[in-house]
């Protein structure tokens, strides 16, 4: 992973195109962020969306699966889970023990998922 190379993307394209909601068309804006979408996948192995879930990681946050299903993000948990960045662990009780009869997921990083949430953390 070149973490560096997607951060020098940025920085790069910051001073020689910044973007300013005020002088920037949608059209500027939708390409930028498919660029940067294009640099994470081919750097990270992952696209902005992953590394979002990546960023919102909370073991403790139990999310109903039938969501993630019908957003797409399940998929990629899964994604993710495959190429070692999470576990995911799927529960059929809430914390406090009550059975809803509902599916829900939470998932935790992997050193390898916190060793990409900690480069993108850096200030």
């Amino acid at each position: 992973m070149n973490l560096f190379r997607l951060l020098l993307f940025f920085a790069l394209s910051a001073a020689t195109h910044p973007l300013s909601a005020a002088t920037v068309s949608d059209a500027d804006l939708t390409a930028s962020a498919l660029e940067v979408d294009a640099l994470a996948s081919s750097s990270l192995g992952m696209n902005v969306r992953s590394l979002a879930l990546l960023l919102d990681a909370d073991p403790s946050s139990f999310r109903p699966k039938w969501s993630l299903e019908e957003s797409g993000d399940f998929s990629l948990l899964k994604k993710l889970q495959a190429d070692g960045f999470i576990v995911v662990t799927e529960h059929r009780k809430l914390p406090d023990g009550r059975d809803t009869g509902e599916a829900f997921v939470s998932y935790t990083l992997t050193s390898k998922g916190e060793a990409v949430v900690a480069g993108l953390s850096q200030k």
